[in-house]
């Protein structure tokens, strides 16, 4: 049985959704058992949105729930990094950064990780005292 997806990509190409990422990561994030003080949404792709709308109406609903929204291009297209820049990313501390080639993508998240725990415990207060 053929894929129906392989079918979709022979026509139009590698379908890309970031507004459905961007939604489907706001209402996970709404249905989890427990808030936070920063939630990162990270959205991690090699295109523009070419599925359905474009993600800025998603976008701005998740930013508007509080949310941050990273985002991380795989490769080294710059029209692709200012579409993340311009439609994707948002909120408090929000940042693009992309990976420009295989190998050095394990260092590349390993950064963007550190950064996500960073921004979100700096906040400018002091740590609560462990009692």
């Amino acid at each position: 049985m053929r894929c129906p997806l392989r079918r979709v990509e022979r026509r139009f190409g590698r379908p890309t959704d970031l507004s459905h990422a961007l939604s489907s990561a706001s209402a996970m994030l709404l249905a989890a058992p427990f808030r936070s003080t920063h939630s990162v949404i990270n959205i991690i792709g090699n295109g523009p949105d070419n599925v359905n709308e474009d993600p800025l109406a998603a976008r701005d609903v998740a930013f508007g729930l509080g949310f941050t929204i990273n985002g991380v291009v795989l490769g080294n297209d710059p029209d692709v990094i200012d579409n993340f820049r311009q439609d994707v990313a948002g909120g408090p501390a929000s940042f693009v950064t992309h990976v420009p080639s295989g190998d050095v993508i394990a260092e590349v998240f390993r950064r963007k990780f550190l950064k996500d725990i960073v921004v979100g415990s700096a906040d400018g207060s002091e740590p609560e005292p462990d009692h």
